[in-house]
């Protein structure tokens, strides 16, 4: 008594079909646990058009947690000779508030809105070319920014482009 070919390739496919379906969702099911797993940050330089005010913008855009440490600034310089520089800004002269934010652990969606002193924001305006770097406690760091205008008039956002690279004196404030 044999089994009968057309009823073994029946079989055969129908095995093959489950199996690659089955596969399939163990793997979107793994990516999906990857994706929660990623600790991922969104971090933007932004100006307040009317306030003439600087500041950096912290959002948490990942699936978990993440403590923020650090954050550090430095202005970029092009010099006399047309080498690029970068002066870096101290701690204290850094931000606009009295107590210290970090560490600060922000949720998934939470932002964290640090206003940067006023020495700062007119050195930062109009070019916005700084290096950036914010660090968490985990070690990470991301110096990726956007550049953004902020209308609180109106409530509106505008990209921003990054500009040329300033001379010193534009840089560090001090107009021509």
């Amino acid at each position: 008594m044999g089994v009968d070919p057309r009823l073994a390739l029946v079989l055969a496919v129908y095995g093959a079909a489950v199996s690659t379906i089955l596969a399939t969702v163990q793997i979107a099911r793994w990516v999906q646990d990857l994706r929660k797993e990623h600790r991922s940050i969104r971090v933007f330089l932004e100006y307040h058009g009317w306030e003439g005010r600087a500041g950096i913008v912290i959002v948490n855009s990942g699936h978990r947690p993440v403590t923020i440490t650090e954050v550090g600034l430095s202005l970029v310089f092009r010099g006399e000779d047309g080498t690029i520089g970068g002066e870096l800004v101290p701690r204290n002269a850094l931000f606009e508030i009295e107590k210290e934010p970090f560490p600060t652990t922000l949720k998934d969606g939470d932002t964290l809105e640090i206003p940067l002193s006023e020495v700062v924001s007119r050195s930062v305006w109009p070019h916005m070319r700084v290096n950036l770097a914010v660090f968490d406690s985990e070690g990470n760091s991301y110096t990726h920014y956007e550049a953004r205008l902020y209308d609180s008039k109106w409530g509106s956002y505008q990209t921003m482009k990054i500009g040329k690279i300033p001379a010193l004196e534009e840089a560090l404030g001090q107009r021509r």
